[in-house]
């Protein structure tokens, strides 16, 4: 996570998936997360210090 105290930094890889892109996350980012195939995460730009990822909030559905 960006925006705050770094703790760790991980590799995310993009891919090519057909006609999409995509990212690839480590297994211990999704763990920490509670995330699996198919949720939802989302990036949140953080003011003068890049971004930060985040599980999908209702609070930020367009």
């Amino acid at each position: 996570m960006l925006g705050g105290e770094v703790n760790a930094m991980h590799r995310l890889y993009i891919i090519s998936m057909g006609e999409a892109t995509g990212m690839i996350l480590p297994d211990d980012v999704m763990a920490r997360f509670g995330a699996s195939k198919g949720d939802t995460l989302c990036v949140i730009e953080a003011s003068g210090c890049g971004y930060r990822l985040t599980m999908k909030s209702r609070s930020l559905e367009v």
